[in-house]
């Protein structure tokens, strides 16, 4: 019996702290996220030479592109699909916010990513509000 109120009044306090872990990474995440969107509207394209290609024959998700611009190299992460037709020490020209670290194809679409986080905050805060509630009833 004690069991079972003690259970319920974690549950509630759990649905709230996991709605503020949701806001809080939606928060952490969502100025990155714009820059990126922004940069996918404008022409800011900067000429990149392709280091080393990452092998796309296991997996599909998740592979790091070793790049070089201007005299620097950076890793960037992308998925498999955007490297098809590539080589090393080929030189191609993506998007780039000067002064950052932040590079990304013509293809690709970060708007899905936008609103994924947008949700993602506004769930967490519907989790927030409903255990508050709960709380609140008993």
């Amino acid at each position: 019996m004690y069991i079972a109120i003690i259970y319920k009044y974690c549950m509630k306090w759990l649905l709230i702290l996991g709605g503020i872990f949701l806001i809080i990474l939606s928060i952490v995440l969502l100025p990155g996220t714009i820059a990126k969107y922004k940069l996918s509207k404008t022409n800011n394209f900067s000429l990149i030479t392709i280091e080393k290609l990452p092998n796309c024959h296991h997996g599909y998700k998740n592979k790091f592109l070793h790049i070089r611009h201007e005299g620097k190299s950076y890793i960037l992460r992308t998925k498999c699909k955007y490297l098809d037709g590539l080589y090393e020490s080929q030189e191609i020209l993506m998007l780039h916010k000067p002064g950052t670290n932040i590079f990304q194809f013509k293809a690709q679409n970060v708007l899905f990513d936008l609103i994924s986080l947008v949700l993602l905050g506004v769930m967490g805060f519907f989790f927030v509000v409903i255990g508050y509630l709960k709380l609140k009833i008993n």
